[in-house]
């Protein structure tokens, strides 16, 4: 199937569900394809290349809450959930800021949007857990933190 039937295809299933839909193509060619999307306040992204028609990855960015950034490494917290949720894929960007969650499904259009939902639910409880361990891990962080600083002092 051609990448222009695929994209076209995708995105009207997901406007079929009730989103908005952005596409848009890199480069002005039609050899990679996005297809941008909103669902519960989340925005996400569906990559199709024309050189792999039947390889899709989407993907949703997360923040990384600043209290969390100077006190823990969310990059120990995202090795452990890709642990967790096998398949899933997780990177830092924009000076760790933020962190983007990738899903990866091979098959064809009709596979792809049959679990489409069900991917979606993967990838955001992946990330949901990716925050709540690193705010965690904060937590426990700063409280072995005031512990120390308090037995140090012979508060404790």
């Amino acid at each position: 199937m051609p990448l222009s039937r695929i994209r076209d295809t995708l995105a009207a299933f997901i406007q079929s569900e009730g989103h908005r839909v952005e596409v848009s193509v890199a480069d002005g060619s039609e050899a990679l394809a996005e297809v941008v999307f909103r669902a519960r306040g989340q925005m996400f992204s569906v990559t199709v290349a024309e050189i792999d028609a039947a390889h899709f990855s989407i993907s949703t960015a997360y923040e990384v809450p600043d209290w969390v950034r100077d006190r823990s490494g969310p990059s120990d917290a995202l090795d452990d959930i890709a642990r967790e949720y096998p398949g899933t894929r997780f990177s830092l960007a924009h000076d760790g800021t933020i962190f983007v969650a990738t899903l990866d499904y091979a098959g064809d259009v009709e596979g792809f949007t049959e679990h489409f939902w069900q991917i979606i639910g993967r990838l955001r409880d992946a990330g949901n857990t990716a925050v709540e361990r690193m705010v965690d891990r904060s937590e426990s962080k700063a409280a072995a933190d005031k512990f120390i600083r308090q037995f140090l002092r012979g508060q404790r």
